[in-house]
């Protein structure tokens, strides 16, 4: 039986569907009972930019909402730091704007409230409608946009972020660009120097593999902060992530498994098996201690320790599951190690900007 077939297709979208029903239901109950970090944040502008890799399906645009510091108001600034953050998804979940906790922590941070700092906040594709490499495709055309925009951007002081879904995007995009740099054929600057400073990585799927392995968490009712991701679930982001980009292509299943498999060892989706030199200089790894992708992000951390030329910052957050810092909030278990590490991403975007702190 075919994987790629319209039937095949059908069940996969149903099922995805479904999951993102419970999720805005959870989502709305979250809201209404006040949990989570609420914020009354809004963008100074959003935009659309079209994506530049049509689909099967046609054409779509990109969101992009653009945060600005207090000093990139001022009239007289010139191009000014960005910072480029991806949202965790799944690759299949509406969760766009969710990282708005972390976007007025750093807005508001003592370092970077003076610094002239954008913050763009990038929608992208979601499967399995979109599967990949739309994704990838869209957060590329994000760093476009920026590059073609030099007169807005300081292109000397370009970073990169996300969390989860969005934290592979940002990290497969940056060994991406600097494996072209080391090349010499970087479509930025002049073509050999790494044109991405730093990469900040909350929780990221860093290696896909072909089997799920779990790790231990507490029995008994869930105490600890955290989303919990059980196979079930993670089987649906999967599917829908490497679902075919074209129906009824490749024509049998034995085909469409060696094709996964093959894009599952690209950098570009598995920044983990990218050379630690492709790499931006800096580097931001969070992990939690009851998250599955923790294995794979804390085997990345030991590769990049052989790697000197590289600072690398950050840890694994013991008692906490997957995107504990969505959920937990001042006075829970949790609050304080979030403040910590939106904290070092901080440090580090102003670092790229030439401001001696330490991290």
């Amino acid at each position: 039986m075919s994987t790629t077939s319209l039937s095949a297709y059908t069940k996969v979208l149903l099922k995805a569907k479904l999951l993102r029903g419970v999720y805005l239901f959870d989502d709305f109950k979250r809201r209404v009972s006040g949990k989570g970090n609420p914020s009354l944040l809004q963008p100074f502008e959003t935009i659309t930019i079209p994506s530049t890799k049509p689909t099967s399906k046609g054409n779509r645009n990109i969101t992009i909402k653009i945060y600005k510091t207090k000093a990139t108001l001022d009239p007289n600034v010139g191009p000014v730091a960005v910072h480029l953050n991806w949202h965790g998804s799944g690759f299949v979940l509406p969760m766009y704007g969710t990282d708005i906790g972390f976007i007025e922590h750093l807005l508001n941070h003592p370092l970077l409230a003076s610094y002239p700092l954008a913050i763009l906040d990038c929608d992208y594709a979601k499967a399995p409608e979109y599967p990949c490499p739309a994704a990838p495709d869209d957060a590329r055309d994000a760093v476009d946009y920026v590059f073609r925009n030099s007169h807005l951007y300081d292109l000397n002081k370009v970073t990169l972020g996300g969390f989860s879904a969005g934290a592979n995007l940002a990290m497969g995009l940056s060994v991406d660009l600097g494996n072209q740099a080391h090349k010499g054929v970087s479509p930025y600057g002049d073509g050999k120097s790494h044109p991405i400073h730093a990469v900040i990585a909350f929780y990221p799927v860093a290696k896909w593999v072909s089997e799920r392995v779990d790790v231990p968490v507490p029995p008994g009712p869930q105490t600890w902060p955290g989303i919990p991701l059980p196979k079930e679930v993670t089987d649906i982001f999967d599917d829908s992530y490497w679902f075919s980009p074209v129906l009824n292509d490749p024509p049998t299943a034995e085909e469409d498994r060696a094709r996964v498999k093959a894009w599952m060892e690209m950098p570009l989706y598995s920044p983990a098996c990218a050379d630690s030199k492709d790499f931006p200089q800096y580097i931001e790894l969070v992990t939690c201690e009851y998250d599955h992708l923790s294995i794979e992000g804390e085997k990345l951390r030991e590769a990049f320790s052989k790697d000197k030329t590289k600072q690398v910052y950050g840890r694994r957050i013991d008692g906490v599951g997957h995107s504990w810092d969505l959920v937990t909030a001042p006075g829970q278990t949790g609050y304080k190690e979030r403040c910590e590490m939106y904290d070092i991403a901080a440090r580090i975007i102003a670092r790229v900007g030439g401001i001696e702190v330490e991290i």
